[in-house]
């Protein structure tokens, strides 16, 4: 390796100045994990959440890239790219052999060529008092970037290379920023609160996660199952006897047949659901949690991020009887208030479902294969 380029790869405290819409979202949607059940200390902190952003924007900046390349519309993410990632402070412009040394000391892509994601447009709902812009300032936050999240932020600083055709290193506070906009005000946003809900549940760290789950969906099944840094999510397993149970009183009620019933049956469904899931037998042995009370919060979130609320925000249209406020765009009147309620809540009871039944099957893959690998005690 020439010159200094390994200095580009140590741990950094940096300093960010976040537009404030984006700050804004990045609360509102923090806030949102409180509907869980879980305490307020056990709410993803800043960091954690900015880190989580840097891992789960990696693959899909880079399924852009491909798209590109092979002369296809990158709408999932690249406009976002070209508003906030296209004018980066440069640290230092590299030359050939440079830049060939930057490539050759980032660690081996785990990624397939080619990502495959389903491309969700965000909902702008407007609710009467409530689509105003935040009243905030630029806010300024510190964080300590260790070797790991720098080499993220460097692979996410080589993609935009590629992307713009440059051989430049970025400021690595300005990567950090341009990731925080674009996942916040993107088309990505609802996409990556969903899926951090699952990781909060267990106490897991979101980048941790999502290089779990990334390196289970995309990568090459030797690494995966052969990686000792997972080891920390075998413990999970102790809830399956919980989640088995769980999953086997929701497997023919939340099935895809639901969206062909009426509204009324589906309301209906709703009141069997909660009927059928027995509290006090769905407590995690894991974490402070309760399956059922987490499946309703996780309803709950959903709905605030179709309505486009925080928690003062629901609080606030409870407490003032804006109810047809809290649906928004999504009323219908040829449909009852509670039964289009419920029409969401049984689109979010899916997606936790598939989610965590995902998730557990992952780990439960991970812990089977590792027990049989060399570093298992």
């Amino acid at each position: 390796m020439t010159g200094d380029i390994g200095e580009y790869f140590q741990k950094k405290r940096i300093g960010i100045t976040i537009d404030p819409l984006a700050f804004s979202e990045m609360q509102r949607y923090r806030s949102l994990y409180l509907l869980s059940g879980k305490t307020l200390v056990e709410v993803p902190t800043i960091t954690d959440f900015v880190n989580g952003m840097l891992v789960f924007l990696y693959p899909h900046l880079k399924e852009d890239y491909y798209k590109i390349q092979k002369g296809e519309n990158a709408s999932y993410l690249f406009d976002y790219v070209k508003k906030y990632f296209g004018k980066l402070e440069v640290e230092k412009e590299l030359d050939k052999e440079e830049y060939e040394d930057f490539i050759s000391a980032l660690p081996e892509d785990m990624f397939k060529v080619e990502v495959e994601t389903k491309t969700e447009e965000k909902k702008q709902i407007h609710i009467e008092g409530y689509d105003r812009l935040p009243l905030y300032e630029p806010q300024n936050i510190n964080m300590i970037l260790n070797e790991e999240m720098v080499t993220w932020a460097r692979k996410i600083n080589k993609l935009v290379n590629d992307i713009f055709q440059n051989k430049a290193l970025y400021s690595l506070s300005d990567i950090v920023k341009a990731t925080i906009s674009a996942v916040m005000l993107g088309s990505v946003s609802w996409s990556y609160v969903m899926s951090t809900y699952i990781p909060h549940l267990y106490g897991i760290e979101l980048k941790e996660f999502f290089e779990f789950y990334n390196d289970y969906l995309y990568g090459p099944e030797s690494k995966f199952f052969g990686n000792p840094e997972y080891r920390n999510f075998i413990p999970i397993l102790a809830d399956k006897p919980i989640f088995d149970e769980f999953d086997r009183i929701l497997l023919d009620k939340v099935s895809p047949d639901w969206r062909e019933l009426s509204p009324k049956k589906i309301s209906k469904l709703v009141d069997e659901i909660d009927n059928a899931l027995p509290v006090d037998r769905l407590w995690s042995y894991v974490t402070n949690f309760n399956y059922k009370k987490a499946l309703n919060g996780f309803s709950y979130m959903y709905l605030a991020l179709e309505s486009g609320l925080s928690i003062p925000d629901v609080i606030d249209v409870l407490y003032n009887e804006h109810l047809n406020d809290l649906v928004g765009s999504l009323y219908d009147s040829r449909i009852k208030f509670r039964d289009t309620l419920n029409i969401r809540r049984m689109e979010s009871y899916q997606f936790f479902l598939i989610s965590l039944r995902s998730f557990i099957n992952a780990v439960y893959q991970y812990s089977l294969e590792a027990n049989k690998s060399p570093f298992s005690p």
